[in-house]
């Protein structure tokens, strides 16, 4: 996406707010200094819609989590997982319901195996990891009990990351394919549990390279790289929130929380590609938005905090909520298309827009990395 800086409108240049911390060998970035910027906007250039396949068998409501390979389009929605062609149509459903050792009771997350062709489905309830090919035939299964959050595969490695429920001994495990524990790493947030008030990231983790993963624990302010070779967790970059930084003993209660969130600021999801670091957080109650362009470590605010990038000629906006090895990945609800057709001037989503209805599945908008 190095094209995107073209469009941008630099707000400012931080010399001297984002620093290199010298001794530590990682980066500080001071994301405060654009509170009070005047919102600038970049264009979002060539994105790549695809609309999924809608009938009986894969009603699609709210989008947890997709994975995009090679070959084919992954889509988690509520407990159900589905598998699409690179085109948007339906082959299959992954996970047998039910209570024997080849079922799962439910799919809490999930993650794939491109080159076995295998999914990798967490069971919280069955308190178990299954694995099942791509055709929907259970293989075998690990057990393993524990509140995970979420679950990645990379190069003969599972990765899980947990709830914050402020006692657990570790934020990160890996471990191999038969459940083989390589690495754990200690818990960054300590704070005393009361009232079952937990809130869970959009998401903690994804590929950087065949050896790296970006790691992330809920309100925690540090960025993590694991190297697969090192087997070990660094500390990548740190945003730094200064006075506003939201205390840990706010997450020990619903009630704390809601009372103070305000006062504070903390980092809700983060991603990145090989040019781009994008930020979401909140700020004293509202949402921001950022772009941190890695190669001059300029801060560049988005117009939109909510939506993100304003698209080219289009209605709508972008803004990364799963990153693959190859693409930036959104998803616009088709009765949001509908509803604005009259609006598009994109010549690809207006041929899509005539094959949808109020009941249809969402578009995907993939922007390369």
């Amino acid at each position: 996406m190095k094209h995107l800086v073209f469009y941008i409108i630099f707000l400012s240049m931080f010399c001297g707010c984002n620093t290199e911390n010298t001794k530590s060998g990682y980066k500080v970035y001071d994301i405060q200094k654009v509170q009070h910027a005047d919102a600038g906007s970049f264009d979002s250039g060539d994105l790549h819609y695809i609309a999924l396949e809608f009938n009986e068998r894969c009603p699609i409501g709210y989008m947890d989590k997709i994975v995009l390979t090679d070959k084919y389009i992954f889509v988690k929605s509520d407990i159900s997982l589905y598998r699409f062609s690179l085109e948007g149509k339906f082959l299959n459903n992954i996970g047998q319901y039910g209570e024997s050792p080849s079922d799962v009771q439910g799919i809490f997350d999930f993650a794939i195996d491109e080159k076995q062709e295998i999914a990798f489905l967490w069971d919280m309830m069955g308190g178990k990891i299954a694995m099942y090919s791509f055709d929907n035939e259970f293989q075998h299964s690990i057990p393993y009990e524990g509140l995970v959050r979420n679950i990645e595969y990379n190069s003969n490695r599972i990765f899980l990351t947990f709830m914050n429920l402020g006692n657990e001994l570790f934020k990160l495990q890996v471990m191999k394919t038969d459940g083989e524990v390589l690495y754990r790493s200690s818990n960054d947030i300590q704070y005393e549990f009361q009232d079952m008030f937990a809130l869970p990231s959009v998401k903690n983790m994804h590929l950087l390279s065949k050896e790296k993963m970006l790691v992330r624990q809920n309100f925690n302010d540090t960025i993590y790289t694991y190297d697969q070779h090192q087997n070990n967790l660094s500390i990548r970059y740190v945003f730094d929130f200064e006075n506003s930084k939201l205390p840990y003993r706010l997450l020990s209660s619903y009630e704390l929380f809601n009372k103070e969130y305000e006062n504070y600021a903390y980092l809700s999801d983060v991603s990145e590609t090989n040019d781009y670091i994008y930020v979401d957080y909140v700020f004293h109650g509202k949402n921001k938005k950022v772009i941190i362009d890695k190669s001059n470590d300029q801060i560049l605010t988005v117009q939109d905090p909510i939506g993100g990038i304003t698209v080219k000629n289009g209605f709508h906006f972008f803004w990364p909520k799963w990153v693959s090895t190859e693409y930036l990945i959104d998803y616009i609800p088709a009765d949001y298309i509908i509803r604005y057709k009259d609006k598009i001037k994109n010549e690809k989503l207006s041929e899509l827009v005539e094959l949808l209805d109020e009941e249809s599945n969402p578009i995907l908008i993939l922007s390369k990395k």
